[in-house]
C-alpha cells in the first residue's frame, strides 16, 4: 500500500525513541535515554546505507535484505535495475544485429567521428582498403587512406560527387567514396568497387571512338560525292534535286555526328587539357557570339567581367558555342538571350551563364540532359537538327577545367545555363590568349 513503509519507520522510530525515554527515566537520566535510543536507531540507518552502498558498487549481485521504507527503496531500485539491464541488452543485440547486416555488404561501410578518427568499418571496407580493425580501429582515417585528394575532399564538406581513387597496392582496382555527413559532424563513408564497371565503360568508350573514327573516311567520300552534286544541280533532271539535296543534309549531320563521337572520346580518354593558356573570356565570348549571329538572327545581350580564365581556349569555346546554339534553337525568335561572365553571389566560382527566355525543360528531365543522344521531345530532333552530344561535351570539358555545369530551368519561363569555374583558375585578363589564334587552331 502507498506510504505503508514509511508510516512503519516512523512508528519504528517512536518505539525506539521511547523505549529509550523509559530507560532513561528509570535512571532518572531522560535525555540520556532518549540520545540513547536514537543513537541506536542512527547505527541501524548506516548498516542499512552500507550494505546498500556495497550492493551499488558491485561487491554482490544479491540485493540485500531490508525491511520498511529501505526495503520498499531496494525493491525499487531493483526493478529499475532488472528494466535497465533488459534494454540494454535489448539494444547489445540489435546493435549487434545492424552490425551483422552491414558487416554482410558487398559495398564497404566506414564510420568516422568528428576527431575524424575510425570508429568502425565492415568487412568489404577491410578488404577493399586494408584496413584492420584491432590495429587500425580509433586511428585517423588520414593514415588509413593516403592520398592527398581523399584529405582535400574530406575536409571540403563538399559532397555532391563521388570521389574516385585507386588504392597504391591495386592500382589496377578503381574505388568511388560516397560520404554523408550525420551526427555532430561524424561520417559515413561507402566504398563501392566500380573497376568492372569502369573496365566496361572503356570498352565502351574504345569502341564508339572506333567504329567513329572507320566511318570518318566513308562520310568524307560520300559527303564529297553529294557537294559536286550539288553544285551541278543544273545538269541533273528535277526530280534528283530533292533526294540529293535530303542525301546532302544527311550527310552533312552524320559528319557532325563522328565529330563529336571523337571529340567526347578524345575528352573521355584525356584527364587535363594540353593547350592551357590565359583566356581573354570577352574577347572569345565577342567572337562566339559573332560566328552565331552570322547564321541566326537572333538578339545576344553581353555582360563579361575583365577576368581571364586559364584553360583551354578551343575547349571552352566549344563551352560556349554548344550552349549559345542549344539556346538559340529551342527559344522563340523574338526572345533575347544573355551571356553573363561574372562572380557568383557568394564569391566563391565564376560563372560562364547562358540565359535564355524559351519554353523551358521540365524538372524530370534536368537530371538527364548531359546524358548521350538525350533529347526532351525526340520528335524535335529532326526539326532543330543537332547530335544530341553537346551539352555531354559540356559536362566533360568542364570536368577537365575542374568545374561543373549547373541547370536550371522553368517550364514557361525559360532556362540558365552555369558553368562554374574555381577561383584559381582565374588571372588578370590583360594577357590573355588572342582570339585570333583560337581561330586559327579551330581551322
Amino acid at each position: 500500500m502507498k506510504g505503508q513503509a514509511w508510516r512503519l519507520e516512523l512508528q519504528r522510530l517512536l518505539i525506539v525513541a521511547c523505549t529509550g525515554f523509559v530507560l532513561g527515566a528509570i535512571f532518572g537520566e531522560y535525555a540520556w535515554g532518549l540520545s540513547f535510543g536514537l543513537a541506536v536507531y542512527s547505527f541501524w540507518i548506516v548498516v542499512q546505507v552500507r550494505r546498500v552502498d556495497h550492493w551499488f558498487a558491485g561487491s554482490s549481485d544479491v540485493i540485500p535484505e531490508a525491511s520498511g521504507v529501505w526495503g520498499n527503496l531496494l525493491d525499487k531500485i531493483y526493478r529499475l535495475q532488472k528494466r535497465e539491464r533488459s534494454a540494454q541488452d535489448d539494444l547489445r543485440a540489435t546493435i549487434q544485429r545492424v552490425q551483422e547486416s552491414v558487416d554482410a555488404l558487398a559495398d564497404g561501410v566506414i564510420l568516422v567521428n568528428k576527431h575524424s578518427d575510425l570508429e568502425w568499418c565492415n568487412r568489404a571496407a577491410r578488404r577493399l582498403l586494408g584496413i584492420q580493425l584491432g590495429r587500425d580501429l580509433s586511428q585517423p582515417i588520414f593514415n588509413l587512406v593516403r592520398d592527398p585528394r581523399f584529405k582535400t575532399y574530406f575536409e571540403a564538406k563538399e559532397y555532391d560527387e563521388v570521389l574516385s581513387l585507386t588504392m597504391p597496392n591495386r592500382p589496377d582496382q578503381l574505388l568511388q567514396l560516397h560520404f554523408t555527413e550525420f551526427g555532430r559532424n561524424d561520417r559515413m563513408i561507402i566504398v563501392r568497387d566500380v573497376t568492372r564497371i569502369s573496365r566496361l565503360e572503356r570498352m565502351r568508350s574504345d569502341f564508339v571512338a572506333n567504329v567513329s573514327h572507320e566511318l570518318k573516311t566513308p562520310i568524307t567520300v560520300l559527303r564529297g560525292y553529294l557537294e559536286q552534286m550539288v553544285d551541278c544541280y543544273d545538269e541533273l533532271p528535277d526530280k534528283w534535286h530533292g533526294p540529293i539535296s535530303q542525301m546532302n543534309s544527311q550527310a552533312l549531320r552524320m559528319n557532325a555526328l563522328i565529330t563529336d563521337l571523337l571529340t567526347l572520346s578524345r575528352l573521355e580518354s584525356e584527364h587535363t587539357p594540353k593547350d592551357q593558356s590565359l583566356i581573354n573570356m570577352r574577347e572569345l565570348i565577342a567572337a562566339v557570339r559573332y560566328d552565331v549571329l552570322q547564321v541566326h538572327d537572333r538578339e545576344i545581350l553581353m555582360e563579361v567581367a575583365d577576368v581571364g580564365l586559364v584553360g583551354s581556349p578551343i575547349e571552352i569555346r566549344s563551352v560556349l558555342t554548344n550552349l549559345l546554339v542549344n539556346a538559340v534553337k529551342y527559344t522563340p525568335h523574338e526572345t533575347s538571350i544573355q551571356v553573363y561572365w561574372r562572380a557568383s553571389r557568394d564569391g566563391s566560382t565564376m560563372n560562364l551563364q547562358v540565359k535564355d527566355r524559351g519554353n523551358g525543360i521540365a524538372p524530370e528531365h534536368i537530371p538527364r540532359l548531359t546524358e548521350r543522344f538525350y533529347r526532351v521531345d525526340a520528335g524535335r530532333a529532326t526539326t532543330t537538327g543537332g547530335t544530341g552530344l553537346g551539352l555531354a561535351i559540356v559536362k566533360h570539358i568542364m570536368l577537365r577545367h575542374d568545374g561543373r555545369m549547373i541547370i536550371d530551368s522553368e517550364l514557361g519561363r525559360g532556362s540558365r545555363f552555369t558553368c562554374r569555374f574555381p577561383l584559381f583558375r582565374l588571372r588578370a585578363a590583360q594577357a590573355s590568349t588572342p582570339v585570333a589564334k583560337v581561330k586559327k587552331a579551330l581551322a
